[in-house]
């Protein structure tokens, strides 16, 4: 048993040593080896990398998002302050500010150049609008399915999440992630047959 072992030991360093002869024989070659090598694992790792930073900015463009809800022409200030309360409830919703006809009408004044036309209107033609910011870090995916419950209740003529390009976006974070394990696995197969070779 002990010769036996010291032949193994004898065997495999007769094989470093002469690995090693055979590589610093061919310096250019085991460079470029080398170089190939690294870049194979560097890149999937790199790719990464680059998807975690755009999961985090899109994680915070996300804590910043806000459903704009528009009630209908018919809904007063009672009906407004009702379904701001409902729609505060909700887990998704971490405040809602509620915005009066009048005081929208003031801000599209202040904003635009048309003071004078909206001053010959006989009526304010803006309905009651509740600003609805979404808790920090809310998924994306819940978004679509909060927005259609809002937009189900009576008040509500319609709700606009003005991130819409968001869900989109985290949908192809998804996408390259996949893409990025498959590129990962076709290199390292490739650095095991080359580190073989």
């Amino acid at each position: 048993m002990r010769i036996r072992l010291g032949a193994w030991m004898e065997n495999h360093g007769y094989t470093i040593v002469s690995s090693f002869g055979r590589l610093a024989r061919r310096p250019v070659t085991t460079l470029m080896t080398l170089i190939v090598i690294a870049i194979a694992l560097a890149m999937p790792a790199g790719l990464y990398l680059l998807l975690e930073n755009a999961a985090e900015m899109s994680a915070g463009w996300q804590g910043a998002g806000q459903v704009n809800v528009f009630l209908t022409q018919e809904t007063d200030q009672a009906g407004a302050d009702e379904a701001a309360a409902a729609i505060a409830a909700l887990e998704e919703i971490a405040a809602v500010e509620t915005v009066s006809p009048a005081q929208a009408l003031a801000e599209f004044k202040a904003a635009s150049d048309f003071s004078d036309a909206l001053d010959a209107l006989a009526e304010n033609p803006l309905p009651y609008v509740l600003l609805a910011d979404l808790q920090p870090g809310l998924e994306a995916a819940r978004i679509g399915p909060l927005t259609s419950a809002i937009e189900a209740r009576s008040e509500v003529d319609f709700a606009q999440f003005d991130m819409q390009w968001l869900i989109r976006f985290n949908a192809i974070l998804s996408s390259v992630e996949r893409l990025i394990h498959v590129i990962a696995a076709l290199l390292v197969t490739g650095v095991l047959l080359i580190v073989g070779n």
